[in-house]
């Protein structure tokens, strides 16, 4: 199996690990990874991207994600930054890491409730995504606001 294929049953293994453990609650999934889980669009990214959209203890949360993360996986960084919450796991089933970030403000944007599944793999997640208008919109102003253009 190629290890495109590969990442991708990881990223599936992974959402409904965070579902079965109720994590997945307060959040909403964006970025390329939910473009294509979510949407079928030819959108390859490496990591899983996540908004809050309730409020949490940030603190309890962040160590019931590890915990729930060190049961399945071996965690190769797990930090709370200025801007995020960031995990990154490794599994001897996959060649490659897998990082998973979470934006620690609270947004209030536009998502629906989708089901996140790869042709590669007979697992299905429903998730809270950013809806394409959303995620539109806030490709646009990332474009304006940044010094300068990336991520076309």
């Amino acid at each position: 199996m190629d290890i495109f294929r590969e990442h991708e049953i990881f990223e599936i293994e992974v959402l409904d690990l965070l579902h079965r453990s109720r994590l997945l609650a307060p959040l909403v999934f964006g970025g390329g990874t939910m473009l294509r889980l979510c949407h079928e669009l030819n959108r390859y990214s490496v990591d899983l991207d996540f908004w809050f959209i309730k409020a949490v203890r940030e603190d309890e949360y962040f160590l019931q994600l590890r915990g729930v993360l060190e049961k399945k996986h071996e965690l190769t960084d797990a930090q709370v930054k200025h801007h995020t919450l960031l995990f990154e796991l490794r599994s001897a089933r996959y060649p490659r890491r897998l990082k998973i970030e979470l934006r620690r403000t609270i947004t209030l944007w536009e998502y629906q409730e989708k089901i996140a599944f790869s042709r590669f793999s007979t697992r299905q997640v429903i998730v809270k995504a950013l809806t394409l208008e959303q995620c539109m919109r806030n490709k646009i102003a990332a474009f304006t606001d940044r010094g300068e253009i990336r991520d076309c």
